[in-house]
């Protein structure tokens, strides 16, 4: 069954918005998206409050998180909603504010860091790229390739912005366990994102004791030996199984569309989110 569960838009650090990213889908033949950006369901409330009803394909909604696992590294968190979805919206809201503002500081610094290296950009136009309420760093990688500082996001990241770069700035993460919880008290279904990108087995292991619901078997990030390993870690620990490519932007393409998971898979996670 071909779907994508696992979906970003211009509301956190996607490069498009919701309408443009289901007609593709669409284009794409697939069955059932999730739009799952980070930290907010603007794009979510966006369908909502033009009321939009689409017949030929089935649509998700959904959040990421990225959690930090009380002991281990960080994990990010797929989080899965289907009833009182604006009420689980304003939750949301209050729930991620004090990251979404963190998110604003930890840009700033990045910015003032660029600016100790003669690059002149702002915070401003960094802004301008946010389609939505999340900063988030591909915004100011986009200011920086536009602005002819880097070739490609890829640079940009390795020069600059990524977690090892000379203008790095940590990242404040929710804890695992609040997220789990969180997404379980209001009626979700939590999933491990991009296991394969998990260094450690024991972090996986903490968030399956910590009530964790599901896990993304099928991602461009698990390598096929990643893969076998997660569905045997599913079928042991009773856990649903998703896919999704983790669309960002076009450089995703070719991922996009192909993701495919067992209609028994996909009817059990349909089911366990609706019931």
């Amino acid at each position: 069954m071909k779907l994508d569960l696992h979906i970003h838009t211009k509301a956190s650090d996607g490069s498009f918005d919701v309408l443009h990213i289901i007609n593709k889908a669409r284009k794409k033949n697939l069955e059932a998206i999730a739009i799952t950006d980070h930290d907010t369901m603007d794009s979510v409330k966006e369908i909502l409050d033009t009321g939009l009803h689409f017949n030929d394909i089935k649509v998700f909604y959904g959040i990421e998180f990225i959690s930090k696992v009380k002991g281990f590294g960080k994990a990010h968190i797929l989080g899965f909603f289907s009833r009182d979805i604006r009420n689980v919206i304003k939750k949301i809201d209050m729930f991620t504010g004090p990251y979404k503002k963190a998110r604003i500081t930890r840009a700033k610094k990045i910015i003032k860091k660029l600016n100790g290296l003669k690059i002149k950009i702002t915070y401003d136009e960094v802004l301008s790229y946010a389609g939505g309420q999340v900063i988030a760093r591909p915004h100011i990688a986009e200011v920086l390739v536009k602005k002819g500082y880097a070739k490609n996001f890829g640079e940009a990241f390795e020069r600059y912005i990524g977690d090892r770069a000379s203008c790095a700035v940590p990242k404040k993460k929710l804890d695992s366990q609040k997220v789990i919880d969180f997404i379980l008290r209001n009626k979700g279904i939590s999933v491990i994102a991009h296991p394969g990108l998990i260094k450690e087995t024991k972090t996986i292991d903490t968030l399956i004791a910590s009530g964790i619901n599901g896990i993304e078997v099928y991602c461009p990030m698990n390598s096929r030996k990643d893969k076998i390993r997660f569905l045997d870690l599913a079928r042991k620990n009773n856990l649903i199984i998703t896919g999704g490519s983790d669309y960002h932007m076009m450089k995703d393409d070719k991922y996009f569309g192909k993701i495919n998971i067992k209609e028994d898979d996909y009817y059990r996670f349909e089911k366990a989110l609706i019931k």
